[in-house]
């Protein structure tokens, strides 16, 4: 009983009298004035308090009892049921006296709060770790009661899961109220993403509650360039040896998206810069590199080099696929080129055949003790025994 229990009788308790509202008799009515409690609503002690399904304090009332007519009729003389309207307090007990011997009892209830929740901009797709995703939540109390105090409040709590972990909150919305939360996202683990947004309510008969927002997407590792396949490395140094006037010579460097798997972006490549000569890039492009390693071409121009060393430095700028968050980084290539001495002609090759051989060795003996300058291997003007040592330290030459 809203009203507790024990006696509700005497003047003290008039104002929770419904019985009778006449002091005459007739047309069936009973009188005997406004002086019993005769007429309840009865709930459960589930409706006590002031969450979920309850009676609001203070509105359980008798219609028309205004407290001031017990044991009289209702309109025996002012009725001031509803204060500071004289006239239609008066109106509603003159009716209540001629329609019934009983007045109507009525309470006024308040209805539990209405969870509605929903990202308002929230949209991961697919992106590369580290991106900044904005993201929002609207909580809304949906409830919409007459009045105000028609509807308990919402008190909510919020968590997340995954990506959505770092996100804990809480809140109470009255009726009709509606706030607005930025929800971080943290794009710095990688992987698929299934994750939930988790609003709770503490009064259990709120409805629609709990409530779950899921959040779906991919994030990405960045690309990561390598001239190695089975380790990071962003430096290489190219050795190679050429013989000058030897024509171009071909050469091909390879580099890999290291690590790369289904969880890592793939990699472009943006800009290689020029080299300087003899080194000249052949051009190509590449896109969407994963799990097959890029063979840059190179040409070395050997016409006219010197013996010696050449150094020649490259810079391969790459990046990330064209995703949300992709970021850029580069490879540093130098090739490191000897020139070689050309052979030297065979010296002892006095015949002009390209070998220093037997018949070189008779050619000599021949002339051996002359002047012929062909023959002066050291030279100094004769053809002696220091030419012909001359000759049997090249034997076999070009041979």
């Amino acid at each position: 009983d809203p009203l507790g229990s024990g006696s509700w009788g005497g003047g003290s308790n008039a104002i929770k009298h419904s019985q009778s509202p006449r002091t005459i008799q007739a047309d069936g009515l009973a009188s005997g004035g406004l002086d019993d409690r005769f007429d309840f609503q009865l709930s459960s002690p589930l409706l006590d308090g002031t969450g979920g399904l309850s009676i609001i304090d203070g509105t359980y009332r008798a219609v028309g009892n205004d407290g001031n007519h017990y044991n009289i009729a209702i309109n025996d003389g002012n009725n001031t049921y509803w204060p500071g309207d004289l006239p239609a307090s008066n109106a509603l007990a003159d009716y209540l006296h001629d329609a019934s011997d009983h007045l109507p009892v009525v309470a006024d209830y308040r209805v539990p709060p209405i969870l509605d929740a929903s990202f308002d901009v929230c949209d991961l797709g697919t992106v590369i770790e580290g991106w900044q995703l904005d993201c929002s939540l609207d909580i809304a109390n949906a409830a919409s009661p007459v009045v105000p105090e028609g509807a308990a409040s919402l008190q909510w709590t919020m968590s997340g899961t995954g990506v959505l972990g770092g996100n804990s909150d809480s809140g109470s919305l009255d009726a009709g109220e509606t706030q607005m939360l930025s929800v971080s996202v943290d794009t710095t683990i990688s992987g698929v993403v299934d994750d939930q947004l988790l609003l709770e309510a503490s009064d259990d008969l709120t409805q629609h509650a709990p409530a779950a927002m899921s959040l779906t997407g991919h994030v990405l590792r960045h690309a990561n360039p390598s001239f190695v396949s089975d380790a990071d490395n962003d430096f290489y140094v190219y050795f190679i040896d050429v013989e000058p006037d030897s024509g171009d010579v071909g050469l091909g460097v390879q580099f890999w998206n290291y690590l790369w798997d289904s969880d890592q972006s793939r990699m472009d490549i943006d800009n290689i810069t020029t080299p300087d000569p003899p080194v000249a890039f052949l051009g190509g492009s590449w896109n969407n590199v994963g799990p097959f390693p890029v063979s840059m071409p190179f040409s070395i121009d050997t016409t006219g080099l010197s013996p010696g060393t050449i150094v020649r430095s490259v810079t391969i700028s790459v990046s990330d696929e064209d995703l949300p968050g992709e970021a850029s980084s580069s490879l540093y290539l130098t090739f490191n080129i000897t020139v070689l001495d050309p052979e030297p002609d065979c010296v002892g090759d006095v015949t002009g055949d390209g070998v220093t051989d037997v018949s070189d060795l008779l050619a000599f003996l021949e002339g051996f003790g002359g002047s012929d300058p062909a023959l002066d291997l050291v030279p100094d003007g004769i053809i002696d025994i220091n030419d012909m040592l001359v000759l049997l330290g090249d034997f076999g030459c070009g041979g």
